[in-house]
C-alpha cells in the first residue's frame, strides 16, 4: 500500500496537515480572547447601570445638566468618596461630582482608556442614553466582527434609559 506513495504525495499530505495545524492555532487564539471581550462588556454594562441608578437618585443634578459632560476612565485624586449622601450638606452638585468620580474610578479599574458619555434624547424631560467606548485588544479579526459597531480599535456599549 505504501510502496506507491511518491515524494510529491507525502509533501502534499504534510502541507495539508500544516494548514490544519495553523487553523487550529488560530481558533484557539480567538477562543482565548472572546471571554475577555465578554467580561469587559459585562463590566461596561455594570458601570452604565450604576450611573443610571445614580442619575435617578439625583434628579435635580440631572435637570441641572451635571451629568452631561464625558467621563473618562481615571483614578481621580482629591475627590472625596461618598457612600452616604443623605445628609443636609449633600447638594445635587456635590452628589453628581461624587457620582462622576466613582464612575471614572470604576472605568479606570476595569476598562482603562474607556470613555462614557450621557446624552439627552428629547430634551430635559425625555429619555437619555449612556454610551461607553473602550479599546479592544489588538487582534485584527475582532474589528471585522458583525457585532462591533464602533471603530476598528474600539468596543462600545449603548443603553437607553429614562432618568
Amino acid at each position: 500500500l505504501f510502496r506507491s506513495m511518491t515524494l510529491l504525495e507525502v509533501a502534499l499530505a504534510l502541507g495539508l496537515l500544516g494548514m490544519a495545524a495553523l487553523g487550529a492555532v488560530a481558533v484557539i487564539t480567538q477562543a482565548r480572547i472572546v471571554p475577555t471581550l465578554i467580561q469587559r462588556e459585562a463590566v461596561a454594562t455594570r458601570v452604565a447601570a450604576d450611573l443610571i441608578v445614580r442619575i435617578q437618585l439625583n434628579p435635580q443634578g440631572w435637570r441641572n445638566g451635571l451629568y452631561d459632560s464625558a467621563i473618562t476612565a481615571s483614578t481621580p485624586q482629591g475627590v472625596p468618596a461618598m457612600t452616604d449622601c443623605g445628609g443636609s450638606s449633600c447638594t445635587p452638585a456635590l452628589r453628581a461630582t461624587a457620582d462622576r468620580a466613582a464612575v471614572a474610578q470604576a472605568l479606570g479599574n476595569a476598562l482603562p482608556g474607556a470613555k462614557l458619555q450621557v446624552q439627552r434624547i428629547g430634551g430635559a424631560a425625555g429619555s437619555a442614553r449612556v454610551d461607553i467606548t473602550w479599546p479592544l485588544p489588538q487582534h485584527r479579526w475582532i474589528a471585522a466582527s458583525a457585532g462591533n459597531t464602533c471603530s476598528p480599535q474600539m468596543q462600545c456599549l449603548r443603553i437607553d434609559f429614562a432618568p
